[in-house]
């Protein structure tokens, strides 16, 4: 019999097919400060030079203000870098860096996270910015970004679907399409 994937489970494997490499999985696995800080920084430039918005690294004066989880029961845990991405194709490079350099990473998207999924010692791929609402047809998937929750039931509605909703707008999609957060549609 086979179990049910749980919300971390789902978010690894998906991340791993996303970009097509099994070993992704592995590097997605919290690790030492020490691994992530192996890195040169000509690799972290390279990562930087790949977005289209900046890479934060620890010294930027907004650096620590980004890097704070939700969860301050992990907020020792600080990433080496942070890669704010606006776009699927930022997200795309940043997965692929962190795999050739065997880099740590954890994926944020609201950050409300209670058991620390959105933390890491290595690079935090910060989702925030993607604000997307892509309906190919009535009958076929729909591509949210993370922010779309304000505008994801009105995108819906036309072709009468919904999803299950939490109260706080700060809680990102991927954590309430996934069963996360409390509200009206919420399991119980």
């Amino acid at each position: 019999m086979t179990r049910p994937l749980d919300r971390r489970q789902f978010l690894k494997r998906a991340s791993g097919d996303l970009i097509g490499f099994a070993h992704l999985k592995g590097a997605a696995h919290a690790a030492s400060q020490s691994e992530a800080s192996s890195v040169s920084s000509a690799d972290w430039q390279d990562l930087a030079r790949s977005l289209k918005g900046p890479l934060f690294k620890k010294g930027h004066p907004d650096f620590a203000k980004i890097a704070k989880p939700w969860n301050l029961y992990y907020a020792s845990t600080a990433p080496q870098g942070i890669a704010p991405c606006a776009s699927a194709d930022d997200v795309r490079s940043s997965l692929l860096w962190a795999a050739s350099n065997s880099v740590p990473l954890a994926i944020r998207s609201g950050g409300h996270s209670y058991a620390s999924f959105s933390t890491t010692s290595g690079l935090l791929i910060d989702v925030s910015l993607v604000n997307e609402v892509a309906i190919h047809d009535a009958g076929g998937p729909v591509r949210m970004g993370r922010r779309a929750q304000r505008r994801c039931h009105a995108s819906l509605r036309p072709i009468n679907r919904a999803i299950t909703h939490g109260r706080g707008m700060g809680v990102g999609v991927a954590g309430l399409v996934l069963g996360g957060g409390i509200g009206s549609a919420r399991r119980h």
